[in-house]
This record gives C-alpha cells, structure tokens and sequence, in this order.
C-alpha cells in the first residue's frame, strides 16, 4: 500500500418620530397581557423555566435493509459484509420480485460471497449485523463492473442515463417495506424537462419492485438526468445501464448515483486514460448556472488551459466531451475531478476504457465511516481528497490476504488527491476520518469499474419527545 501519492506536477494554470397607536390596538394588547398572566398561573408555581435544548441522542441501528441490482452476467456475483463488531444478529436475503427468504451466515466484519441468483436483492439485517451493512453486485471475470447495494433514500439522482440508440438505461425502484411506496420521476435532457405521465405517481408494492424503461417511457437519445423522489414509504433507487462505446461492442454496468444539485461537485478517481469521457451537467434550477472545471491532483489543484466555462441553461441538461486539454492533466496522476457552479448542478461523467465504460458521479462529502465493497481482482486504487482540514484518513482493507497490510494511513490536504494501491484478497474498503472526505475506487483490467465511498450507518437518532407549554 501507499501512502501519499508522488507524482510530477500536472501542466495547467494553478487556482490560487414615535409610532402611534390606535385605540383598538391598544385593547388587543391589554387582552394579551391579561391572557399570557393567566396561563402563567395555571402552570403552577412548581414548573420551573423550561429546559434547554438537549443534544442530539444517539443509538445503535437494530435493523437495515438494502437493495442489491439484479445480476449483470453469469460471472457476477453478490458480495456482502456488515462491518462491525461480533455480536447478537441475523442477516436475510429475499428476491425483490416476491418470495421467501432466506438466513445467511457471515462473520462480522467479513465480506463474503452470497449466492441469491439473478434477481434484485432486498437484503435485510437485523441487531448488530444492521450495522455497517453494505453489499455490492461485482463481475469477477471479464470487464470490470460494480453495482453498490443501495439504502432507502428520499431523493435520488443520476447523471447521465440513456434512453434509446447505442444507450439505453432501467431504472429499478424497490421497496423493502410491506406497506406501498409512491413516487415521482423526473427526466431533463438538452431540450429541458421531459413530459412523460407514467412517471409520476409510481407505485410499487410491498416487498416489491417495479422497473421503468426510460427508453419506453422517454424515448430519445439523448443524455438524461433523472431524479427520484419519494412521497409515500420507502424505495431505493438504481439504475441498469446497457451502452456501445464507439467502434465496441455492448456492455452492462450499473449507474451509479450522484450528488444532489449543488455549487461545488467533486469526482474522484478518474482514471488516467479514457478512449471517451462525456460530461453530463444538469439544471434543475430556474436560473442559469455557469460551471468551470479543475482538476486536484497530488500537489495542486489545476485548471486546464483553453477550458471554457459550460453554460447550463435552467431546466436543461448539457452533454460534452472532455477536451484533450483534461485528459492530459490525468494522465500521470490519479486525480478527483472538481466542477464549480454559478447555481446548483447535478454531474456525472461517462468513461471508456479499454472497450468497457464506468460512470462516475458526484459524491457529497461525508464525515465518520464510509466504505465500499470492490471487485476481487485488478489494478485497484483508492483516491481521496478532503474539503475541510488537513487530516489523517485511518484505512481498512477488509479480506486482505496478509494482515500486515490490512490497515494503513492517508495524509489528506484541501486542495490536494491522496491515494493507496489495495492490498490482494481486498474484498471492501473502509475509511474512517475527523474531516469531510470524498473518495471511490478505481479498478482497472482488461476494462474498468468504479465504486464510490458512502456512509456506514451504524447509528440513528433519537428523538427527544417531551410535554412542552
């Protein structure tokens, strides 16, 4: 394992009179004085000052669920690990179509292999197996490819998905729950919001789920931004997606998804050699926004020369390819890809390597655990960078084949990409960090494959219920 990245330094530009009052009013007034004394007094003299705020409360997470994709290949199996301390707890799969479940054994803090078949997954763990929970769909044969396990979300987006042509994307809704789930889709291309009745007002039974063809429903070929929002019960959101990258032949991977809209998106782990790298931006705003570009590398933050700010039009998404002038300041590093905004955009990019295509999107910064369950084999790399201090970043190598290189340590600066070279045996990464952080996994062989940090959730809150006046 490495620690912090070394590396050339990459070519481009560095960032551096009194009111009067009416008689009526005056009546009202007296009426409330008298009204707020008499209240005082039905409180009772034995009912202090009310209490002050009290912290936030915190307990163990008891139960969890997840949503893991359909497979995407006879090569493709289900990883799944909870990654936390031995204790009382059971875990459970059961088909996302209907049927049974059934109990899995794995120890705690492993990841292990679970067979389940071709069929979207619920996957359920309950007492201490809740916690830390995390899964993917991983091709160990062949082209890279990564599908994360996903939690029940308000509000999911994706960046860049198909409907129609060479490009063509399924958009899974499942709910984990008995009881139904409603919600409403939306889709913007470069001609602006796409009308389309059936996606809105979905509803998807319990323990059920319910798959919408974009290109049945939104027929175009055009790049897509979607956004999936919630209104009844609980769903997870993901997304199948079948592409023909130029002069290739047809892949499936998965659509990761991307950050909410906002003013300053990062990327990370872009590779360093690309045959196509297309950005998708999209503006679900109502006023324009205007999107520059950098790229972090190991010692600085660039941005490429000639670039020009993309101009998003409100309600619109904007497709384009990265010039050479970006590909070149990649090359020789691994790097986190930066965009910066006038007004919120959502963002994703689109890569080819070696005849097979990622698609890395945004990713929120988070603070505490995160973690990810990679691919068995290939040229993996993990590429983080911190928007808060200067900080230490405590890394995880779940699976590792020799326990001296289990554990290992980042030095993360603002401004600045760190990265590691995982250990063999590594079946899931887990960072833990003081600072924000945003991270992901690049595997490389024979293709690529791309899988994002996100929270461990090992905890909930509390909340504070009490009579109050």
């Amino acid at each position: 394992m490495s620690g912090v990245q070394g590396g050339r330094r990459m070519a481009g530009r560095v960032l551096e009179s009194r009111p009067r009052i009416s008689k009526t009013l005056a009546v009202g007034i007296a009426a409330v004085v008298v009204t707020a004394a008499s209240v005082a007094g039905m409180r009772g003299s034995d009912q202090g000052a009310p209490e002050a705020v009290r912290e936030a409360q915190y307990s163990p997470v008891t139960s969890q669920a997840l949503s893991c994709p359909a497979s995407f290949g006879a090569d493709a199996v289900l990883l799944v690990g909870s990654l936390t301390e031995p204790g009382e707890g059971s875990l459970s799969t059961r088909p996302a179509t209907g049927g049974e479940g059934t109990t899995v054994t794995i120890e705690a803090g492993t990841v292990a292999t679970v067979g389940v078949g071709d069929v979207p997954t619920i996957l359920a763990g309950q007492g201490s197996a809740a916690r830390a929970l995390l899964g993917a769909r991983v091709r160990t044969q062949g082209p890279k490819a990564a599908a994360e396990c996903t939690l029940p979300a308000p509000e999911t987006w994706f960046t860049g998905a198909g409907a129609g042509g060479l490009h063509t994307s399924q958009l899974v809704l499942v709910n984990p729950d008995d009881g139904p789930a409603v919600a409403d889709v939306t889709a913007w291309s470069s001609t602006g919001e796409v009308e389309a009745s059936d996606l809105r007002g979905v509803t998807v039974k319990g323990n059920s789920r319910v798959v919408l063809d974009l290109a049945e429903l939104v027929p175009t070929r055009e790049e897509l931004a979607v956004r999936v929002s919630v209104g009844r019960g609980r769903l997870a959101a993901t997304v199948r997606d079948a592409y023909t990258p130029r002069g290739g032949s047809g892949r499936v991977d998965a659509l990761q998804a991307s950050a909410a809209p906002a003013t300053d998106l990062l990327i990370p782990a872009f590779p360093r050699q690309s045959s196509e790298a297309t950005l998708v931006l999209a503006n679900p705003g109502e006023n324009a926004s205007r999107v520059s570009l950098s790229v972090v590398g190991v010692e600085a933050e660039f941005t490429p020369e000639g670039f020009e700010e993309i101009q998003v039009p409100a309600g619109q998404a904007v497709v384009t390819e990265l010039p050479d002038a970006v590909t070149r300041l990649v090359k020789d590093e691994d790097t986190v890809m930066r965009l910066v905004a006038s007004e919120p955009v959502v963002a994703g990019v689109r890569v080819v390597v070696a005849g097979d295509f990622a698609h890395l999107g945004a990713i929120a910064p988070l603070q505490g655990e995160a973690g990810a369950v990679v691919p068995h084999q290939g040229n993996r790399r993990l590429v983080l960078t911190t928007t808060g201090e200067a900080t230490v970043a405590d890394l995880e190598f779940v699976g590792a084949s020799d326990p001296a290189k289990a554990t290992g340590r980042l030095r993360l600066r603002p401004g600045s990409a760190s990265a590691a070279t995982l250990p063999a045996g590594t079946r899931a990464v887990v960072v833990r960090s003081s600072e924000p952080i945003v991270g992901a996994v690049r595997t490389e062989e024979g293709g690529i494959a791309w899988s994002p940090l996100r929270a461990l959730v090992s905890e909930k809150i509390v909340p504070d219920v009490r009579p109050a006046w």
